[in-house]
């Protein structure tokens, strides 16, 4: 019999719920709650603190702008998850991976 990763399965399934790419992280908060995206993309301001829209033609006149990094991530409570993926949904979904 082959270990399987049912942490990896799970994240992927929480992911495919709210249909977020492979690589966005996921947080899990106490309560009921189903897997929602939250958090704001990536962004550049300047100084000042204002959103620079283009950061190429600002770097060409007035220096340098200041990358923000995204924060976007799933959110899914912790009972939900208990609830919603049990686990004969994990087996059936690692099944149809190798179908």
């Amino acid at each position: 019999m082959k270990n399987t990763n049912y942490s990896a399965i799970i994240k992927r399934l929480i992911r495919e719920a709210v249909g977020a790419r492979s690589n966005c992280p996921i947080k899990i908060v106490n309560g009921e709650g189903a897997p929602k995206l939250v958090g704001q993309s990536y962004y550049y301001t300047n100084a000042s603190g204002d959103v620079i829209h283009y950061p190429s033609a600002y770097r060409k006149a007035w220096g340098k702008p200041i990358y923000k990094p995204s924060t976007i991530r799933v959110e899914v409570g912790s009972n939900w998850i208990l609830n919603n993926l049990t686990i004969k949904n994990i087996k059936f979904q690692k099944l149809k991976a190798f179908l």
